[in-house]
């Protein structure tokens, strides 16, 4: 993302309707990068009512998802950096959660989540308080990454209560985006994935000088994994 851009981005919910409305188109000609999906909107383009397009926005956002609930298939819709990421992510949550059942439902939470947003984020017809909200994430999830690499790379102290806190945050964004375009059962799910993330006991674990070779290689790889997607600007 480039800087004058975010920082529209940021300064949107600031400014009055009339001068949002006159940024709008702008603001939808750069598409946010959120996931990376390769997810077409060309459907769209021959819709003239708005309602009609935002028609077509909620559908795509329900039915997406379940037309991709195969993990392979969804990973192959995301940049191959970020498809790297979440598969790190999948294996370092399998190796510290202690409830399988529990780990499959956040797997599979996260990843419906990520595509969801990625679907706002690539819609031309999304609002500015949307695309705003969007941006928001995508900082945050940037803030997340460095903390993440710092801390495992012991570049700083290790601080859970800072990693919670931008999680927390992060939480906080999606539920505006949640309540403008999601649905109930949405905001249910992020609900569910920021309190599993937001486990001190989780984190502890991850980060513990007690950890197993493989653990900390797991570890290690998702480190990796996050600093190749900031090398590469997807953020």
């Amino acid at each position: 993302f480039n800087g004058p851009y975010l920082t529209r981005c940021m300064m949107a919910s600031t400014i009055s309707s009339d001068e949002s409305e006159l940024d709008l188109t702008s603001i939808r000609k750069a598409r946010c990068k959120v996931g990376r999906l390769s997810i077409s909107t060309s459907e769209l383009d021959s819709y003239s009512s708005v309602d009609r397009q935002r028609l077509g926005l909620r559908a795509k956002k329900y039915l997406v998802p379940r037309l991709l609930s195969q993990r392979k298939v969804l990973m192959g819709l995301l940049h191959p950096l970020v498809a790297a990421a979440l598969n790190d992510i999948h294996y370092l949550l399998k190796a510290h959660m202690s409830s399988k059942e529990r780990f499959l439902k956040l797997d599979r939470a996260i990843l419906r989540m990520l595509i969801k947003v990625g679907v706002v984020a690539q819609e031309y017809e999304a609002s500015v308080m949307e695309m705003t909200a969007v941006c928001r994430i995508e900082e945050l999830t940037k803030q997340f990454l460095l903390l993440f690499i710092a801390f495992s790379r012991c570049e700083k102290p290790l601080d859970i209560d800072a990693l919670i806190g931008v999680l927390q945050q992060l939480q906080n964004a999606l539920l505006f985006l949640a309540q403008r375009v999601f649905s109930e059962k949405s905001m249910k799910r992020i609900h569910f994935i920021f309190t599993e993330l937001s486990s001190r006991d989780l984190w502890n674990s991850v980060y513990s000088p007690e950890v197993t070779a493989e653990q900390r290689q797991l570890l290690l790889n998702l480190t990796a994994s996050f600093d190749r997607v900031l090398s590469s600007n997807l953020l």
